[in-house]
C-alpha cells in the first residue's frame, strides 16, 4: 500500500465516495447524444465520453540510464486517451484507455522509442450505496523496455545486458463489501495478476510468465467523525515459468548451461509466497492538518522447482506515515515515509525505504504547481549471485506546471532529475518537457 493509496482510501472512506468502474453494456444503455461544455465530455444519456490528447516535446540526458554509456536525445511524445463513464443509482462504471507513442530524435537513441505502450483500466461498482456491494476491477498494460539497465522485473528498469523486454500485465480484482453500519466497512477480495515478459537475446526461449493469485482484506472503522482505524492484509502465491537459463552481466554472451559458474544461473521455475499486514489510524487532526500512520509485518520467500531445498527470502516490519498540511484549500504540503518489501524474477527480494516531500498548489484557478523531492534507500538481494546485495540510493526530484488556457486547452511543462548511487550502476538523468493537452 503506497501513501497515495492510503490517502485515497481514507478520503474515500470518510466521504463515502464510490469507486467508478467500467461496464461493457453501457453504450447499449445510453440515450441520445448531447455535447457538453468543453471539459465535461460528450454526454450520451447516462454515458459520458471524455477524450484527451496530449502532445509533448522534451529532452532526456541519459536515455539508457547507464553510467558508462550516456545517450542524450530530444524526443516527441503523443498521448491520446479516452474515458468512458456510466452511472445510475445502482451501477457505477468506468473504462479508461491511454496509448503512448514516444520517438527519440538522436540516431543512437532511436532503439529506445516505443509505439505500443498502452494502459487500459476498467471498474464496475455495484450497489455502492447499499449495505452489500461488489467491485470488479481490471487493469491491462503493455510496456516496452529496450536496452534498460538493472534486473528488477517488478519496476521500470527491466532488462539484462542488451536484451529487449516487452511486458504485458493483467491485474484483476473481485472484491465484496459489507457495511453493517455507517461507521464500519469490511472488504474481502480475490486478486489475480498475470505477467508476460517477451525478451530477445541468446537466452530467449519464449515468453517468461508469472501467475499470482491472492486474497486481500481491508476494513475501516470510523470511530470519530473524521478519524478512522484502517486494517489491511494480503497473501499471494506467485509462480514463474520459463525464466532465462542464465545471464552474464559483463558481456553479451549467455553462460553455458553446463558452466560451473552456478552463481550466475537463473532457474527454470520459481515460486514466491508473499504476505503483508498493516494496521493504522488516520484522519483530520485540525482544520488544516491531516495525518496517518501504519505499522505492520510482512514477508516473502522464494523456492525453485529444480532445487526445492534452495529457499530464500526475507521478513520484517513494514510501515508508513504521512502528514498533510493545507493552510488553504488550494495549497497543501505533505511529508511521508514508506517501508515496503517486494519480489521479482531475478532478485530474491527487494526492500525499499522511501522518504518524500511534496507540494501541490492552485493559483487563480488556472495555474497548478506540483513539486516532489524523494530519497529511496533500496536493498536488492540478487538471486543469481551468492552473498551479493545490491544497494541503491536514489534521489529524485520533479517540478510540474499546468496552465489552463481555456476549458479545453492546457499548457504544461515539467523537469525531473534522478541521481542513483549504487554498487552496480551509478547514473544521473535529467528530463524536461513542454506540452499541450486538449480535453473535451
Amino acid at each position: 500500500m503506497t501513501l497515495n493509496r492510503v490517502h485515497s482510501f481514507l478520503n474515500g472512506a470518510l466521504q463515502r465516495r464510490a469507486a467508478r468502474s467500467c461496464c461493457l453494456l453501457m453504450i447499449l444503455l445510453a440515450g441520445s447524444p448531447a455535447l457538453g461544455a468543453p471539459g465535461d465530455g460528450i454526454n450520451l444519456g447516462k454515458v459520458t465520453l471524455s477524450p484527451v490528447l496530449q502532445l509533448n516535446v522534451g529532452f532526456d540526458s541519459n536515455v539508457a540510464r547507464l553510467e558508462n554509456v550516456q545517450i542524450s536525445s530530444g524526443f516527441s511524445e503523443l498521448r491520446p486517451s479516452l474515458t468512458l463513464s456510466y452511472r445510475n443509482d445502482e451501477v457505477k462504471a468506468q473504462l479508461y484507455y491511454e496509448h503512448v507513442l514516444k520517438v527519440f530524435f538522436a540516431e543512437a537513441a532511436r532503439g529506445y522509442s516505443y509505439l505500443n505502450d498502452l494502459t487500459t483500466r476498467g471498474e464496475l461498482n455495484l450497489f455502492s450505496e447499499r449495505r452489500f456491494g461488489l467491485l470488479l476491477r481490471e487493469a491491462f498494460s503493455n510496456r516496452n523496455y529496450p536496452l534498460r539497465s538493472g534486473f528488477d522485473f517488478s519496476g521500470d528498469a527491466v532488462g539484462i545486458g542488451d536484451r529487449v523486454f516487452n511486458r504485458t500485465l493483467n491485474d484483476l480484482l473481485v472484491e465484496g463489501r459489507v457495511s453493517p453500519g455507517t461507521a464500519l466497512d469490511l472488504h474481502l477480495g480475490f486478486r489475480f495478476r498475470y505477467d508476460v515478459l517477451n525478451y530477445e537475446g541468446e537466452a530467449s526461449e519464449g515468453p517468461t510468465t508469472k501467475s499470482q493469485p491472492g486474497l486481500q482484506a481491508r476494513g475501516k472503522w470510523l470511530f470519530f467523525p473524521k478519524t478512522a482505524l484502517l486494517v489491511e492484509a494480503e497473501y499471494s502465491y506467485g509462480s514463474w515459468t520459463n525464466l532465462p537459463d542464465c545471464i552474464n552481466v559483463a558481456s553479451d554472451a549467455c553462460l553455458d548451461s553446463e558452466a560451473d559458474s552456478d552463481s550466475q544461473r537463473l532457474f527454470k521455475s520459481e515460486t514466491v509466497h508473499q504476505w503483508t499486514s498493516l494496521v493504522g489510524i488516520g484522519g483530520q487532526i485540525t482544520y488544516t492538518i491531516e495525518a496517518n500512520a501504519f505499522v505492520g509485518y510482512g514477508g516473502l520467500y522464494n523456492s525453485t522447482v529444480e532445487f526445492a531445498q534452495n529457499v530464500s527470502g526475507a521478513k520484517g516490519l513494514l510501515g508508513q506515515a504521512q502528514i498533510i498540511y493545507s493552510p488553504l484549500q488550494t495549497q497543501s504540503l505533505s511529508l511521508g515515509y514508506v517501508r515496503r518489501l517486494g519480489d521479482s524474477a531475478v532478485y530474491d527480494y527487494t526492500i525499499s525505504n522511501l522518504f518524500a516531500l511534496g507540494y501541490t498548489g492552485n493559483f487563480f484557478g488556472r495555474l497548478n504547481l506540483n513539486a516532489v523531492v524523494g530519497l529511496d534507500l533500496r536493498e536488492l538481494d540478487l538471486a543469481i549471485a551468492d552473498s551479493f546485495m545490491q544497494e541503491d540510493q536514489v534521489v529524485s526530484s520533479s517540478l510540474g506546471i499546468d496552465y489552463r488556457i481555456s476549458r479545453w486547452l492546457t499548457a504544461s511543462g515539467s523537469v525531473r532529475s534522478l541521481i542513483v548511487g549504487s554498487n552496480v550502476n551509478d547514473y544521473y538523468q535529467f528530463v524536461s518537457l513542454v506540452g499541450l493537452r486538449g480535453i473535451y
